[in-house]
């Protein structure tokens, strides 16, 4: 008998093609950063990588046509999924972006990077309960 313990998948996938996490899969690392921000080459995709715990960074990405706040690294990925609207994850998600925005400088990251990030993130609020 196997004494691993067994994570149960926190993504809801009850509706096809519209995952939802309630949940964070990976922890995120402290203290809160940034680690890259880029622009797909689909024209709107913008992903962004946080620091995880363990050394194991953390994908998102806002959405290229509603502009949501998305888990995963892109959109057609197994583990992609929206955040879901209400849940505390969703609260810990920006939050931690959040404090993670207001340290972005011109030493690490381009201007225009900055912009678009912070563009984003801002058009992405607007789906939350935040």
């Amino acid at each position: 008998m196997s004494k691993h313990k067994v994570i149960p998948d926190p993504t809801d996938r009850s509706i096809p093609g519209y995952a939802e996490l309630s949940t964070w899969p990976k922890l995120p690392g402290s203290p809160e950063e940034i680690l890259g921000i880029w622009l797909y080459r689909d024209g709107g995709t913008v992903g962004v990588t946080i620091k995880g715990k363990i050394g194991k960074d953390i994908e998102l990405f806002f959405d290229r046509v509603l502009g949501r706040l998305c888990y995963g690294k892109y959109h057609t990925d197994d583990d992609a999924a929206f955040i879901k609207k209400g849940s505390d994850f969703e609260t810990e998600v920006y939050e931690y972006l959040e404090i993670a925005r207001k340290k972005l400088n011109t030493h690490v990251f381009l201007k225009s990077d900055i912009k678009l990030f912070n563009d984003c993130f801002k058009e992405a609020k607007v789906y939350t309960q935040v």
